[in-house]
């Protein structure tokens, strides 16, 4: 899907995989999709991060996330703003190739316990807020989920295995799978 508009200030991408949310998926599916977005898009020592942004100078940002709570399937997304020069081919490449080598050859130790601990971290520090720890259980009990659910998710996260990831991408990351959107800047003169 392409969309062009004149007030595009950074051209982005971003592609989306369906994949089953907490309330679909097989015990430990949707925890290890949770640690999976962490390790490949979660800030700036992830793996997309690491090769699109500092290693192949491809893109100024990037990122992922898992969406896992829903009644049905729900979504992962990787989204990307390409450095100037660079067009969306060789960003799309580059996270292709990037998830390719998870899939391939899974994730090193140091990754799992930092996705883990960056996880759990942010589920604790989420608790602080009494607005933000209500929306947690209102949103796990209208999906199907229990306040023994929440209460067990961090124990769950620690007992992903990098097996469980690897798996994850393997299964639900392919690259003929999924939609991409493209937004960019409509040149001048160009008609729709």
């Amino acid at each position: 899907v392409r969309y062009e508009d004149p007030r595009v200030g950074q051209p982005s991408l971003r592609h989306g995989w369906v994949v089953p949310s907490y309330a679909t998926a097989d015990p430990g599916q949707a925890e290890a999709l949770d640690v999976l977005s962490q390790i490949l898009g979660g800030g700036s020592t992830s793996r997309l991060y690491d090769t699109l942004v500092r290693t192949d100078g491809v893109a100024s940002s990037v990122g992922s996330w898992y969406q896992g709570n829903a009644l049905d399937p729900d979504t992962f997304m990787v989204d990307a703003g390409p450095r100037d020069g660079v067009d969306f081919d060789a960003v799309q490449a580059a996270i292709d190739k990037t998830i390719e080598d998870i899939a391939q050859n899974g994730v090193s130790d140091a990754e799992l316990k930092r996705a883990k601990r960056a996880l759990v971290a942010g589920a604790l520090f989420a608790q602080d807020s009494q607005q933000r720890l209500a929306r947690i259980f209102g949103l796990a009990l209208t999906t199907g989920q229990t306040i023994e659910d929440v209460q067990t998710w961090p124990a769950r996260i620690a007992d992903v295995t990098a097996d469980q990831v690897q798996a994850a991408a393997r299964t639900y990351l392919s690259p003929e799978q999924g939609v991409t959107g493209y937004l960019e800047k409509k040149a001048a003169g160009k008609d729709s």
